[in-house]
């Protein structure tokens, strides 16, 4: 077991697909014996003002720093937020992120403005080359606007086009995979090994190794490692496996952050 088990991605019940509450998720992160844990409840830019990230952004921050005041001493609890579709909102955004004081800011993308959520594409029905050449287009600009630390899920679409059993390959979107990378090098920022497919048909992280390799020979420094719980059965999945992925991609140290600044943790 490696010394230094810090959860960098969880969402509570204030995320819309979340299950349970910070104290609980708190909970079983002492009994797995985990150092740190971040919580990074969604926040979906282009819907913000719909009605539902309007009112659950405040209270996630209200319950994470309630849940930090309460596990002080047995648990460090950082306080973050999956920042979705910045790229659609960035004057929001900025606004959003100079509000609240997070310790680590999340960057993904679930959906292109207009365009279905990729969870929601039927891939048996849809050609789903045209779809991640898009997103990584779209993720590329996001990456370009530098309002986070940590890339989430990069390669997040393939997750669902695995589950339904399509055999897909990223090699035809090396060049912008390999762009988008070089961002985050060029700007200091994390990429993220998320642990979730790891419990999930296709059994990898998202990213697969063959990224995260070719981050660090690019230059990247930073890796977080999240198992994107939304549940306490969940929380801690795949930590060590993420951990391990690193190691053999060549990093002496995982990432983890405080007050937006990167805390190196060494892989021992």
């Amino acid at each position: 077991m490696y010394l230094h088990l810090a959860d960098q991605h969880l969402h509570t019940d204030n995320s819309p697909d979340g299950s349970h509450s910070a104290i609980l998720m708190c909970e079983r992160a002492v009994e797995l014996g985990l150092r740190a844990i971040a919580f990074t409840d969604h926040c979906e830019a282009p819907e913000y003002y719909d009605g539902y990230y309007e009112k659950a952004l405040p209270q996630a921050y209200f319950d994470a720093v309630k849940a930090k005041s309460v596990f002080q001493g047995r648990l460090l609890v950082l306080i973050g937020v999956e920042l979705g579709g910045a790229v659609y909102e960035e004057e929001l955004c900025r606004r959003l992120l100079s509000q609240y004081s997070y310790d680590i800011v999340l960057s993904s993308l679930h959906f292109v403005k207009g365009a279905k959520e990729y969870h929601l594409i039927d891939y048996r029905q849809v050609d789903y080359r045209p779809v991640l050449e898009e997103y990584f287009k779209e993720l590329l600009r996001q990456a370009k606007q530098n309002l986070f630390d940590s890339l989430a899920h990069l390669d997040y679409p393939t997750r669902y086009i695995r589950m339904q059993g399509v055999a897909c390959s990223l090699k035809p979107f090396a060049d912008l995979i390999d762009e988008i990378l070089k961002v985050l090098v060029q700007n200091g920022k994390a990429l993220e090994i998320n642990t979730s497919g790891l419990s999930a048909c296709f059994h990898t992280t998202l990213p697969g190794y063959d990224v995260i390799k070719r981050f660090r020979d690019l230059g990247g420094e930073l890796v977080t490692v999240g198992s994107d719980a939304h549940c306490t059965a969940s929380l801690g999945g795949g930590l060590e496996e993420g951990i391990a992925l690193a190691h053999k991609a060549g990093f002496s140290y995982v990432t983890m952050f405080q007050r937006r600044e990167p805390v190196l943790l060494k892989i021992e």
